[in-house]
């Protein structure tokens, strides 16, 4: 990875209560503040929510190029991130996942989608920015053929 690179990630472990921004930049990391996905009864995703999660990712990319960044990292927001090892009493402990946003892989990658388009029609993100998307290899079918990925074993 070269030195300009930035990676985008989830901050948040939980839902966010009236959310104004989106990300924070800290060195060459950018923190994703991910809002909640809180299905309605019919288990339909609200299209606000939907909107907030594409928001999201789009406000991170935009944050990292204008931070300098040529190259970003992204990583799916809010589908939960792993936590590999946890010392307890001197054992160590698989917690599997944690910050579980309840949002899908498939849900994730069309709002991923989108604001991969709105970014670039940005004038504040002009230049040539490669935006690469990490993905779990169970998920490659979720995920867009059109973008970018390398795929990863968790």
């Amino acid at each position: 990875m070269s030195v300009d690179a930035f990676v985008v990630e989830q901050s948040n472990s939980g839902p966010i209560q009236n959310q104004k921004s989106f990300g924070a930049v800290v060195g060459r990391q950018v923190g994703a503040f991910v809002p909640v996905c809180s299905p309605s009864v019919d288990s339909q995703v609200p299209e606000t929510l939907f909107r907030r999660l594409a928001c999201c990712y789009e406000n991170c990319i935009v944050a990292a190029v204008m931070a300098g960044a040529k190259n970003i990292v992204v990583k799916p927001l809010g589908v939960g991130r792993r936590i590999n090892e946890v010392f307890k009493q001197g054992q160590l402990v698989d917690y599997d996942v944690w910050g579980n946003l309840f949002w899908t892989q498939a849900k994730t990658s069309m709002a991923a989608k989108l604001a991969v388009q709105a970014a670039s029609s940005r004038s504040d993100c002009s230049g040539d920015v490669n935006v690469i998307f990490v993905v779990p290899k169970d998920s490659l079918d979720d995920w867009d053929s059109a973008m970018r990925f390398f795929p990863v074993d968790e």
